[in-house]
């Protein structure tokens, strides 16, 4: 028999677009007329789909104008979904994270479910739909060619061609499925590692709260506060200080304590904290020195930024437990963050890269680490992620520090340590130092600094007074017990 070219067309046009379009469209109007927002009519639209992509190819398997050999026969249906499985493992390795982005160009017949993907912040449909697809058409074309055996001009897959291209075909695919699951499995174990972030629930530190977590005087204070509040905020490592001096030292009326509180003791980050400082919202913000972008945005409206020390705190650096380094020089740290170093064997770890985790512009510790740390040195570009959201937008953000054996990030001690404690990570000694209170207190760990109460312009009224407090025997000894090192 001939190889006829309408078979080869015909098989190509199906798998490469028709397949994809009908697929897509089907889990999208379905998804949207059972419930609008839910993931599982998702799935079981897509399931539904994967149902009709067998019938299709198993009526085409069963079609008499086609090519005699089994394996010429079988190539262009197994080729198009193979591709598209092919081009999402290549996608999902080169890109930063999540490879729907990535895969709209090569997978472009699949737009559609590339899109419900994006909306609807699943991801996952997409190689599950390519893996079900690429199995649905094997196995339906399959049984369908097999069904027609008895017919003089088909053989089935009893040649020996037949049977080394179909086994050929099944083991690919295999492989091609191993290859997609172990990428899924290993980005998912890689977003459930032990993390480090800013991302925590303040609420165990609200002034007035019932059970929080705020230190206490070890006495009565001697200051107390009835009317017109300093209205507080800042960095998240702070929290904890300033609420406690808040819960101190405010005497508010019976019965309004904690929802006045919640209005005049906020946390809004380091650069939440400089914006409202700057634009008159708050009186004090307590937090780390302000970087070269929060001075000229208080220089430019016009806001003289008054620092005021009210305790000391370490800049340090952390790795995984596991890890064999325990300390570095900050020479060494210059030249991970610069990437002049980039495998821990060059430092006397295991032989892999590093991953040199960064935080966002403008927060606390990357300006220490600016500062501090990297001084004339450029620091190179930060790992980021991608993360789908809703309406298909991808945000990218310097990546939340995730606790590989190959990491290595930074912090401010006491927020790495009582705040966020990790016991996965360890603190690594700076140019032979720990970074322990006491060293911090005595000055031998080198990348010790002062924190502050900043105000736009010198303070007055009970600012002022709040501040002398901070600043006096009893502040200090709450700063202390907190788990801070007083001035």
């Amino acid at each position: 028999m001939k190889r006829p070219v309408s078979y080869y067309v015909w098989t190509i046009v199906l798998g490469l677009i028709v397949v994809p379009v009908g697929v897509g469209l089907w889990s999208l109007l379905a998804s949207i007329l059972l419930a609008t927002g839910a993931w599982w009519p998702t799935w079981v639209a897509s399931g539904l789909a994967l149902v009709g992509v067998y019938a299709l190819w198993y009526r085409r398997g069963r079609v008499q104008k086609r090519p005699a050999s089994g394996l010429a026969a079988l190539l262009p249906v197994a080729i198009p979904p193979a591709y598209f499985l092919v081009a999402w493992v290549v996608c999902f390795a080169i890109s930063p994270g999540n490879p729907v982005g990535y895969f709209a160009y090569p997978g472009l017949p699949w737009s559609l479910l590339n899109l419900q993907a994006a909306l609807t912040a699943q991801w996952l449909m997409v190689p599950f739909a390519l893996v079900g697809v690429l199995a649905a058409t094997l196995l339906g074309y399959a049984l369908g060619y097999r069904a027609r055996r008895r017919a003089p001009d088909n053989p089935g897959w009893g040649t020996r061609s037949a049977r080394i291209g179909l086994i050929g075909t099944i083991a690919a695919s295999v492989a091609l499925t191993g290859g997609a699951a172990y990428q899924i499995g290993a980005r998912e174990a890689y977003l459930n590692l032990p993390q480090v972030t800013d991302q925590l629930d303040l609420g165990v530190y609200v002034p007035f709260s019932p059970d929080n977590r705020l230190a206490t005087p070890a006495s009565a204070p001697t200051l107390s506060i009835t009317s017109d509040f300093p209205k507080l905020d800042g960095a998240t490592a702070l929290y904890p200080v300033y609420a406690a001096a808040a819960q101190a030292v405010y005497a508010y009326p019976a019965g309004s304590a904690l929802t006045l509180a919640k209005e005049d003791v906020v946390c809004s980050t380091t650069p939440g904290a400089y914006d409202a400082l700057i634009a008159g919202r708050v009186d004090a913000i307590f937090v780390a020195a302000p970087s070269a972008q929060q001075k000229a945005a208080a220089a430019a409206a016009g806001v003289d930024l008054v620092l005021t020390p009210i305790g000391r705190e370490g800049f340090v650096f952390f790795v995984n437990a596991d890890n064999p380094v325990t300390g570095l020089t900050l020479e060494q740290i210059r030249g991970i963050y610069s990437r002049t170093i980039t495998n821990w064997a060059e430092i006397g770890g295991k032989n892999q890269p590093i991953q040199a985790y960064q935080r966002p512009e403008g927060s606390g510790s990357q300006t220490a680490m600016l500062g501090q740390v990297m001084k004339d040195t450029p620091i190179a570009e930060p790992l980021r992620e991608e993360v789908a959201m809703g309406m298909g937008d991808v945000l990218h953000d310097v990546a939340t520090y995730r606790n590989t054996g190959a990491a290595i990030g930074y912090s401010f001690r006491w927020y790495a340590t009582v705040m966020n404690a990790n016991p996965a990570i360890r603190l690594l000694d700076i140019n032979g130092v720990a970074p322990t209170a006491e060293n911090i207190r005595n000055g031998t760990y080198p990348l010790t600094s002062q924190f502050y109460v900043v105000t736009a312009g010198p303070p007055t009224g009970n600012t002022a007074t709040f501040i002398d407090w901070l600043q006096g025997a009893e502040g200090q000894a709450l700063i202390e017990r907190v788990g801070y090192v007083g001035l």
